[in-house]
């Protein structure tokens, strides 16, 4: 070790340095234990302490659990050196220091570092060095524990807390000589956090700084009114949940301050600082306030322990060391042992929880001190023992003890579990009730008790959550931060949540539909066309009648087919279409084409033209079928009603627009060169002319088709179907009515114009005129 040793020291230490005895209780051995206890509650004079002595008993409150540890340590020592198979033949001896929680942490760690002159010497090497104590126990906090080591690791000197729980003393490369008796930190947190999980508990209030008491046991008007503020927080707050880490010092002015307020009905959540703490369990009322539950470690009861504490005077001690000087607070006040028989009772149904902290620390470095010094049956070396080598065997041990296995992981934690406690009142009963047990290497909470005595009014666990859970079919919609903070939203129609906690809604499959705030999706009815439906027997009526209006039509026309009149329509309807086109240019040719090209006209006439164009129309309009067919073959679609998304519809065709289109464009373009004709022929003889007819047809058909069409693009319901076949309808009406129509009424009302002479003569009157 180099000569930097003490860089934690003020740096005014630059020699040697003489340490002034301040232990409270020390008994003499061949080798001593230093042990460190907070046995004040409230220190009265505390500046006034000159070079770190220690006041005596009279200056201060007595803190139970302290004096409770500091008794467990005194049985370990005392039942070791009555035990003839451990370390036979060489007994243990001990300097207990109060450390005043945080005040007085240093002079007692040099005090134990010194040598029996009080001096501790700056050397270079500390390998053979022998200090006054072979082993330290404690202290409690962490924050004294990281003082205390910052000088013991120095020396490698073994250090083994018994309640500090911070996880930073996982790191062996700042503490390689620490060790510990109770489970870390991150165990307590998961048990609590496994506690609260276990309840349903979302929103919870978690207090780690709190106003800290002067020695005089009162507060300042600035803190007074800070702690009046946080009680006054957890009122108006809506968690009924409170988990309090910070330190006992503190808690007392806390609670009685929420009992003044008359806060009731929280769950009170204690780390295990204080969790079995005596004292604060016995303030006024405190039962008032609500149900406290702990994180404790486990209850092993220490046989003989309970009369052990009490004991005034022990009997069969050690000569006491010549060398101290005095009477010390421990060892010879009287009023120490009273204050802690009041608690007895309450210490005694409580167990020995932290206790066994303290009691299995002690018997951790007999073991290890066992093995250094080869004890046999009969006895063992009496050799130095430094602490490095003492540091290695304990790093090994592994024993028993009250049937509990001890031993160190590579962290330096023990294999101990923790209980959850309730906070009970009940004269004779176990003041601090385990509930449930906690394993860190499971990380689990087992055994949780049902018969949990919770103060409310029915006796039912208080409910904390920032905002109730969703109901199925609801997703969280998170509000600020926390994501236990959110509200219920109704999922849309379509989707649905089938699970309480998601934030997102799962959309329905194709064939699914679901209502808002639906939890399941249901399959769509099929919806069709039924016969019984207003729009079907409409569409079947006008369907009749056109069918009627078709036939009537083919009658006469089959009856007068010898008139002039009368032209062979097929029924197909773009054969209807070609015909119609093919009429209105035939009209066109017989008055303009013959006179302007007679030749063109002689070959129309020749090579029957109207019924070529006509049958190459048909043709066409045939080949633009098949191709469509063949390349895209019909097969069953499923669609979703745009009117009622509960139903769906079954198409034999998925690209039925592709296919209208397809179909009426051949349809829409004859239409249109009909027009064109027609309007030519509008000067054409009034008798003769059947522009007006041929107009209002194609017109008709023209825009109904492109309603059909401009429908199907924006509309896939089943009203597709009915106006497709309401259109088909009208179109045939519109045909047989507005073009066939006139031309019945001539054939059956006035036969007298329906000659070839009749025809004959108005032809040639239009050409004279025109001449």
């Amino acid at each position: 070790m180099g000569t930097t040793v003490f860089w934690m020291l003020p740096l005014l230490l630059v020699m040697p340095v003489e340490v002034r005895e301040s232990s409270d209780f020390h008994l003499a051995g061949d080798y001593l234990l230093g042990g460190l206890f907070t046995l004040h509650a409230n220190i009265k004079g505390i500046a006034h302490l000159n070079y770190m002595q220690v006041p005596r008993c009279k200056d201060y409150d007595v803190k139970v659990l302290g004096y409770n540890l500091m008794q467990a340590m005194r049985f370990a020592v005392e039942e070791i050196n009555n035990d003839s198979r451990l370390l036979p033949g060489v007994s243990l001896g001990y300097e207990m220091v109060d450390v005043c929680y945080v005040t007085n942490n240093i002079q007692p760690v040099l005090y134990f570092l010194a040598k029996e002159n009080f001096n501790l010497p700056i050397q270079q090497d500390y390998s053979s060095y022998e200090p006054r104590v072979v082993a330290v126990i404690g202290p409690d906090t962490s924050e004294s524990v990281v003082t205390v080591s910052n000088f013991l690791s120095l020396f490698l000197l073994p250090q083994i807390t018994y309640s500090a729980v911070s996880d930073e003393f996982r790191d062996n490369s700042r503490f390689p000589a620490l060790f510990r008796t109770i489970p870390s930190g991150e165990h307590q947190i998961k048990a609590m956090i496994q506690l609260i999980t276990y309840f349903h508990w979302n929103w919870v209030i978690v207090i780690e700084s709190l106003p800290v008491p002067l020695g005089n046991k009162t507060l300042m008007p600035a803190e007074k009114r800070r702690l009046e503020a946080i009680v006054d927080k957890i009122q108006n707050s809506s968690a009924k949940v409170v988990v309090v880490l910070s330190l006992d010092l503190a808690l007392y002015d806390f609670f009685e301050e929420a009992i003044s307020q008359n806060v009731t009905g929280y769950v009170w959540i204690a780390s295990e600082s204080w969790s079995i703490d005596p004292v604060i369990h016995g303030i006024s009322r405190i039962q008032q306030i609500g149900t406290f539950l702990g994180i404790s470690t486990q209850n092993i009861p220490i046989p003989g322990f309970s009369d052990f504490r009490v004991r005034q005077t022990p009997t069969g001690r050690p000569e006491t060391d010549k060398k101290h000087s005095g009477p010390t607070c421990n060892q010879e006040c009287d009023t120490c042992p009273d204050t802690l028989k009041s608690y007895n009772a309450i210490l005694t149904h409580s167990g020995d929880r932290v206790a066994y902290n303290v009691y299995s620390a002690v018997y951790t470095v007999a073991h290890a001190l066992h093995r250094l010094l080869g004890c046999n049956a009969i006895g063992c070396a009496k050799d130095t023992v430094y602490p490095w080598k003492l540091l290695q065997e304990i790093r090994k041990v592994n024993f028993t003890l009250l049937g509990h296995r001890i031993y160190f992981d590579k962290n330096g934690d023990p294999p101990m579990g923790l209980e959850i406690i309730q906070w009970q009142w009940d004269t004779g009963h176990d003041p601090f009730k385990r509930i449930a047990f906690y394993n860190p290497a499971q990380q689990y909470l087992s055994n949780v008790a049902t018969n949990i005595s919770w103060n409310t009014p029915n006796n039912s666990a208080p409910f904390s959550v920032c905002s109730n859970s969703c109901q199925l079919g609801q997703r969280k919609k998170p509000m600020g931060l926390h994501i236990c903070c959110f509200e219920c939203i109704n999922c849309p129609a379509g989707t649905y949540l089938n699970q309480s906690g998601d934030f997102e809604c799962q959309p329905c499959p194709p064939h699914e539909w679901s209502n808002e705030g639906e939890a399941h999706c249901f399959r769509r009815r099929l919806r069709f066309l039924e016969w019984r439906e207003p729009a079907t027997l409409a569409v079947a009526l006008l369907a009749g009648l056109g069918f009627l209006g078709t036939l009537g039509a083919l009658g006469v026309f089959c009856a007068d087919c010898w008139t002039p009149v009368s032209v062979l329509f097929n029924l197909c309807f773009t054969l209807c279409m070609a015909c119609i086109t093919v009429r209105s240019f035939q009209i066109v040719c017989v008055f303009k084409m013959a006179r302007r090209l007679p030749r063109a006209y002689s070959c129309w006439l020749r090579y029957r033209g109207p019924y070529a164009s006509a049958g190459l129309l048909t043709l066409l309009k045939a080949a633009v079928v098949a191709a469509h067919v063949l390349l895209t073959p019909a097969g069953l679609t499923v669609r979703h009603d745009p009117d009622d998304a509960r139903a769906m519809t079954l198409n034999c065709n998925g690209h039925y627009g592709r296919a209208l289109l397809l179909n009426t464009g051949l349809d829409l373009a004859l239409c249109v060169l009909a027009f064109g004709f027609a309007y030519l022929g509008r000067e054409l003889p009034t008798s003769y002319s059947e522009a007006k007819f041929i107009t209002l047809s194609v017109t008709f058909y023209f825009v109904s088709s492109v309603f059909l069409c401009t429908f199907v693009s924006v509309y896939q319901g089943v009203l597709v179907t009915i106006f497709d076949m309401a259109v088909t309808v009208v179109n045939l009406l519109g045909i047989s009515v507005g073009y066939f129509g006139p031309k019945c009424y001539l054939i059956l009302f006035c036969p007298e114009r329906n000659t070839a002479a009749y025809f004959n003569g108005v032809i040639q009157g239009y050409t004279m005129r025109k001449e």
